[in-house]
């Protein structure tokens, strides 16, 4: 167990600390499961219309979501209430379609000086991330076949939780954080391990903390060389489901992610630029206000949507290309060239880091997004 969490209770009364850790042994339950058969006693909050622990407090102006708390005291513990009848269709087995795509703020590194930086609550079981709302399972299953992955976590109770689930692609991805010395990192056991997640269309895709993301090759025969994290989502998201929708005319045409909240320049086509001249083109625009900065790989990966195979995985009405099927790689953070910065290809799905490849150097044009 790592010595940074403590057993015993550990209140907090201040304002929210930002990018700080809060390490205590606060219990996050509201009591012990009742079983899988009867969830609509058991607390779990997915399968149920309320009730529960209760992430209250309102919208801050340190970077809270409504219902993370903001700057009046973060994460609450709540009676609950209203009716405890299971919803109708319930199963937690494997991620809702709508839980392909980010419904939350995607967190930045600590020390990058970005809106929601990560932030985390932890007691000895789980780990929970105050900017997506998403609950982590600490430990892990053992090595196991992608069917014994969704049992393991349908079948898990942790924390007087039963509406454990395997997670979904950008759920992993929400993770990432390319430091040195990511503080999730410190929280997860055996974070060096790649975590598992679940794409639309039931395939497996393997993460890592520092960024790479890769379509799994274990079939349902085969075993994953890991163990699979279990994930809960117990705070309503502010959408239920994601819409990018394109606003403004001219040089103030953007694509806003009703999810992220998230503000990405259009351009038709989509800007190529080597990458030394990435970020000053986004920083010298000044439609929609200005303000604009490269993205980081994995808020990129939020409008990456299979679903548009075709045109490299993006919505060619929202981000068209001048070239559509020729290894579409786009720059991200930081905005000085390293060859550890990391590259995400629209074309073959993956985000790797530069000096792991190459057949790409920063001085050849590549895509360029902007966001905000």
């Amino acid at each position: 167990m790592h010595n940074q969490v403590r057993s015993t209770l550990t209140q907090w009364t201040g304002n929210r600390l930002g990018a700080s850790l809060l390490l205590s042994g606060w219990a996050l339950a509201s009591g012990a499961c009742a079983g899988k058969a009867n969830q609509s006693n058991s607390g779990c909050s997915d399968c149920a219309s309320s009730g529960g622990e209760s992430f209250g407090g309102s919208e801050g102006d340190s970077g809270g979501m409504p219902g993370s708390g903001g700057a009046s005291g973060g994460v609450q513990e709540g009676t609950g209430g209203g009716s405890t009848n299971p919803a109708e269709g319930c199963d937690v087995r494997l991620p809702a379609p709508e839980k392909q795509y980010a419904l939350w703020p995607m967190s930045t590194p600590t020390g990058s000086g970005l809106a929601h930086p990560e932030s985390y609550v932890a007691d000895e079981e789980t780990v929970f991330d105050e900017v997506t709302g998403l609950m982590w399972q600490r430990g892990h299953s053992e090595a196991v076949s992608p069917p014994a992955a969704v049992d393991y976590c349908a079948e898990l109770e942790l924390s007087g939780h039963c509406d454990w689930r395997v997670p979904s692609r950008i759920e992993i991805a929400s993770l990432m954080n390319p430091e040195e010395e990511p503080p999730v990192a410190e929280l997860l056991e055996d974070a060096q391990y790649s975590l598992v997640g679940w794409g639309s269309e039931g395939e497996r895709w393997a993460a890592t903390i520092a960024g790479d993301l890769v379509l799994s090759a274990v079939d349902d025969s085969e075993q994953f060389n890991f163990g699979v994290r279990c994930v809960r989502a117990p705070r309503p998201t502010t959408v239920t489901n994601r819409t990018l929708t394109l606003e403004g005319e001219g040089e103030d045409r953007v694509v806003v992610d009703s999810g992220t909240g998230l503000r990405w320049k259009h351009s038709d086509p989509v800007v190529e630029l080597p990458h030394p001249e990435a970020a000053p083109h986004c920083a010298a625009l000044t439609g929609d206000g200005g303000g604009f900065r490269s993205p980081t790989g994995k808020e990129l990966l939020t409008i990456f949507d299979d679903a548009h195979e075709p045109s490299d995985n993006l919505d060619p009405q929202l981000f068209p290309l001048s070239d559509v099927g020729w290894h579409q790689v786009a720059w991200t953070l930081p905005q000085q060239t390293s060859a550890e910065m990391w590259l995400v290809n629209f074309t073959i799905r993956q985000s790797y880091r530069l000096s792991s490849q190459l057949t790409v150097v920063p001085e050849q044009e590549r895509l360029v997004f902007c966001v905000k």
